[in-house]
């Protein structure tokens, strides 16, 4: 360990630096006072970790190459250090002022300023009589040493400073010992234990020093403590030092009548703190802390603010211990969880202090006066039940105290005159992801290994089994796991925890009773922290009954809502309208409900923990059913408002609308659909309203395969009734479009005859016509163009008659598709632009953009490739702004083709590579294969044949699976490709080929086709 201690060891505060490295217990690293978050990656960590230990001498790349890479080939080994070298320079700020990078050699720059934690560790723990220096040490080691480091050369440093921190530990319990300082050898001592239990001469310096005060319960209670750890962990029996150690220490204890308590340290040599020392290693919150950090430096009294779990007290802990140095007289905690009568804060803060009695029974002038002239800082803690008391006490002190600063933690405001308030986040949350590929699941691994949500709960799950190693299909779980529980930290320990009786797997599958599944162990946490449950009763029993009813009845909605919804739902069985904005804002400040500010309104939303204790809460009250079904009718209404606005002028402001209240609508319509849904009729006709005004909605997201789900369970609820329901139409053709778009034409027949029935019976136009579209769809599908015309001409005339614009437009844009399709360009050309005619003067982008799709694909017909790439640029624009995936597809597919005819291939490639991938997350596998020909094209041109080859032949072995007579809207084209390759391969390399393709599924197909192997062929 020689090598890493530093001859200049800079101390915070001594010299200004701009770089601050800390590699214990985790890796963190603040450039100019903010926390640097680009070197994200164990590796690029590791690499600098290594260099700033070594600053002092130079390393060849060579052995950097060895170390790093040792089971690669020595080219590969220098290339992965040359890649990895020119990301770290990328990554770090002014990179050239702290390293030194040559052709053989990598060296940290040793004229460079910065700080290491490592260096202050060792230099503290030097001073081998200096006990201030010593505890200064122990302060610092915040953890061992980068400990999600794994490679070797780490292993041996991580063991080395282990034994340092053990080592300083122990001087300080002897040092502690011989000044007669009982107290606080007895802190450290057991320190010492919880560090290595198994340690024998921690267990003889404790028996010693219960011996001082002749207290032989405790002298017994260690020895038989160090029996019981020595033989479950080691098998072994005490030493005979021990058992002689405890033998003349009970000895000298019987000398003593009774246990001497040690005398209160006196206030004129005060503690440097009483911070409790963690027994778990602090993850993630460098932000945070950072932001922690600046508040403390500008204001006096910093309350972090957030609900039971999040994580408030080992965030202040966190951000105050490494601040020890600037508060001549200290750092105090003071924990109020148990103070729990009125009077007594003053009381808690003076035993915190180690207050004579004179200031005791002084009160709040007693603490005036002691700490008038202290230059300290005070943590209090858990004081959301005494927010008025500690508000009093708070705004006395700082007063009269000039070098007085407070932190205090709440689940609410003290709301005291000076106060910072900072709302504590939850840990962030891997984002879900649309398309996951199962066979390259490696690739997501980093990304959610360096989330703090899975850190934490990947950390604590291997403190409670050392063998946990997830795979990269349990961190998918986890990711999700974390998601669930909204990144609270105590949810996600508890959690964790069940992983010695759970596979994670199962875990997640029981997170819909959380309340259930959350609990810790009874000796492993404060009362009120064993369970879940227990957190929201502390949080619960201090509302008011309004308060309560509100928050109860907020559980009936799902993910965030707005305050207009709570206004209608949340009104009556006494509570008014009117009331509901003042308890809402109050539940706020309570921490129980979170404010989000989104555009263009502000909304809010539960932690699922809170959202299934309201449940329960309902449950209880047997008002569960009531509230559902006001929120079920509220978002029926919505949805009904907002289906013609989805088609006109508004449809920008209801496609953001209805994105909001997406969770929602979820959840209102599987409330319709459960298997407990009574009375049967009632929920069944309000299921078939929902599902079908959210036909369009659902089309333009591209959710086929939710949309096409939730119909179909929708019909056959109402299959089960016996009373006719208004929305039975809709449904009908809702099913059916989306059984069409997916393939499923039988299905999509029986559904749209069914649709077509009911609405001649009910004489419904609309739904008329949407069935005569679905016709014309199967003919098209079977080539029969001339009977798709007649289909689409028929439904135009309806349209007409009813004067619909949307269907006017819908059955141009139709018939300017099939003349497309027939090479009929001129009646292309005029059925389109009068569809887009029609979108504009209606304002309805979404049927704009498909008649802008079919002059796109018209121009390229007739190779006019710059109109064609205005005009898909157009279609692009559009769709992304109203967020049409099936637009998107299309725009991307003829961007494609135009680079194609280009022969620009790799800008092609592209293309068509990400239309394939945005078509195939809505499962319409009749165009996902179409746009895969064309990608196979691209292969084709770049000279991979066999790779094209394999596509096509899993293309044509997925189209087996349609109804006979199946043709794709570019069969001729496929067909070409199939005899172009045919000329481009040996006849034995195409059977391998198209034998291996047709193998796939088309799952697998698409995750083939979207490799990009662009970088292959340049390498």
């Amino acid at each position: 360990m020689e090598r890493l201690n530093s001859k200049n060891v800079l101390d915070p505060g001594t010299i200004p630096t701009d770089l601050s490295i800390r590699l214990l217990g985790g890796f963190r690293i603040l450039y100019r006072n903010k926390a640097l978050n680009t070197i994200n990656t164990a590796r690029l960590q590791s690499l600098l970790a290594y260099l700033a230990l070594h600053k002092e001498s130079t390393v060849s790349r060579q052995s950097l190459a060895f170390m790093f890479w040792p089971d690669t080939s020595e080219a590969q080994a220098r290339a992965n250090l040359r890649n990895l070298l020119h990301k770290l320079r990328a990554s770090l700020p002014e990179a050239d002022k702290f390293l030194s990078i040559g052709q053989h050699t990598v060296q940290w720059q040793t004229s460079a300023f910065f700080t290491l934690d490592v260096d202050q560790f060792l230099s503290f723990a030097s001073q081998s009589t200096a006990v201030p220096d010593l505890k200064r040490a122990t302060q610092i080691y915040a953890g061992d040493f980068m400990p999600d480091c794994y490679e070797d050369w780490a292993q041996s440093i991580r063991e080395n400073l282990r034994q340092t921190y053990l080592n300083t530990l122990e001087k300080l319990v002897l040092f502690l010992a011989d000044a007669r300082n009982q107290r606080e050898a007895l802190e450290y001592a057991q320190l010492l234990l919880r560090q290595e239990p198994t340690r024998e001469g921690t267990y003889r310096h404790l028996m010693g020093l219960y011996a001082q005060s002749g207290d032989r319960a405790s002298i017994a209670r260690i020895y038989n403590t160090c029996v019981t750890v020595l033989q479950r962990e080691l098998g072994l029996e005490p030493s005979p030092a021990t058992r002689k150690a405890y033998e003349n220490f009970l000895g000298q204890a019987t000398h003593w009548d009774r246990p001497i308590e040690p005398s209160p340290v006196p206030l004129e040599q005060p503690l440097l703190n009483n911070l409790p020392h963690s027994l778990t290693s602090f993850v993630g919150r460098s932000q945070e802390l950072e932001q922690v950090d600046i508040l403390l430096s500008k204001h006096r009294l910093v309350s972090l603010c957030g609900p039971g779990g999040i994580g408030k007290t080992r965030l202040a802990l966190a951000a105050v211990k490494p601040l020890a140095p600037e508060y001549r007289d200290g750092i105090f905690m003071v924990d109020l969880a148990a103070v729990n009568a009125p009077g007594l804060v003053t009381r808690a803060v003076a035993d915190a202090l180690q207050a004579n009695d004179e200031v005791r029974s002084a009160g709040l002038d007693g603490l005036v006066n002691l700490l008038r002239d202290q230059n300290l800082l005070l943590l209090l803690d858990n004081c959301e039940h005494l927010t008025e008391e500690v508000g009093t006490v708070v705004s006395a002190l700082l007063q009269a105290c000039p070098s007085l600063r407070i932190v205090t933690t709440s689940r609410e405001a003290l709301n005291v005159y000076g106060e910072t308030v900072w709302l504590v986040p939850a840990l962030p949350v891997p984002l879900p992801s649309e398309y996951i590929d199962l066979q390259d699941l490696t690739a997501q691994t980093q990304a959610w290994q360096s989330n703090e949500s899975v850190e934490l709960f990947i950390e604590r799950a291997k403190s409670t089994l050392p063998t946990f190693q997830p795979d990269a299909r349990a961190l998918l779980t986890i990711a999700g796991i974390c998601r669930r529980l909204d990144g609270i930290p105590l949810a996600i320990e508890m959690a964790a925890a069940r992983v010695k009786t759970l596979t994670v797997h199962q875990i997640a599958q029981r997170l819909d009773n959380t309340l259930e599944l959350l609990r810790a162990p009874a000796n492993s946490a404060l009362p009120r922290h064993r369970t879940m449950e227990a957190v929201m009763d502390w949080s619960y029993e201090m509302l008011t009954s309004h308060e309560r009813e509100l928050f109860a009845r907020l559980s009936v909605f799902t993910g965030h809502f707005s305050l207009q919804a709570v206004e209608q739902i949340c009104q009556g069985k006494g509570i008014r309208e009117g009331e509901i904005l003042e308890l809402l804002a109050s539940l706020v400040d309570k921490s129980l409900v979170v404010s989000l500010s989104m555009e263009p309104e502000a909304r809010f939303r539960l932690h699922e923990i809170a959202r299934q204790y309201g449940h329960r809460k309902l449950e209880v009250q047997r008002q569960l059913t009531h509230w559902q079904n006001r929120h079920l009718d509220y978002f029926v209404y919505l949805a009904e408002q907002a289906e013609p606005k989805l088609r006109a002028s508004e449809q920008l402001e209801w496609l953001s609308r209805l994105d909001l209240e997406q969770e929602n609508l979820r959840a209102a319509l599987q409330l319709a659909l459960g298997e407990n849904a009574a009375p049967k009729d009632r929920y069944a006709d309000r299921a078939a309203r929902l599902a079908g005004a959210l036909w369009v909605y659902w089309f333009i997201r591209g959710h086929f395969s939710e949309g096409r789900h939730l119909a179909e369970q929708a019909l056959a609820l109402l299959d089960r009734t016996e009373k006719p329901s208004p929305g039975l139409v809709k449904v009908l053709y809702t099913a059916a479009s989306f059984a069409l778009f997916q393939g499923d034409f039988a299905r999509g027949m029986t559904l749209s005859q069914q649709s077509l029935a009911v609405s001649r019976e009910r004489q419904d136009a609309f739904g008329e016509v949407i069935s005569y579209h679905h016709f014309a769809m199967i003919a098209n599908a079977q080539g029969d163009r001339s009977k798709a015309g007649r289909y689409y001409r028929r439904g135009l005339k309806i349209a007409n008659r009813v004067e619909d614009p949307w269907l006017i437009g819908v059955m141009l844009s139709s018939l300017g598709e099939i003349a497309l399709f027939s090479h009929d360009y001129e009646n292309t050309r005029m059925y389109s632009q009068k569809s887009v005619e029609i979108a504009r003067q209606s304002g309805d982008k979404f049927q704009m953009l498909y008649a802008l799709t079919n002059l796109t694909s018209l121009a390229l017909q007739l190779g006019d490739l710059k109109q064609a790439g205005l005009l898909a640029e157009e279609s692009l624009s559009l769709s992304r702004l109203i967020g049409e995936r099936r637009g998107i597809g299309f725009a991307l597919l003829n961007l494609g083709r135009i680079a194609l005819q280009q022969k620009q291939y790799d800008r092609a490639g592209n293309y068509l590579r990400q239309s394939v991938q945005t078509i195939w997350r809505t499962r319409d596998r009749a165009t996902t294969i179409d746009h895969m020909v064309y990608l196979v094209s691209c292969e084709m041109h770049e000279g991979r044949f066999e790779i094209a080859a394999r596509l096509l032949a899993a293309c044509e072995a997925a189209l087996s699976g349609f109804p006979a007579g199946f043709r794709l809207a570019n069969q001729d084209v496929f067909d070409q490709t199939v005899k172009d390759l045919r000329t481009c391969l040996d006849t034995g390399v195409f059977t391998a080929a198209w034998t291996l393709g047709r193998l796939m599924s088309l799952e697998q197909t698409v995750s083939f086709a979207l490799i990009d192997r662009t970088a292959d062929a340049v390498s």
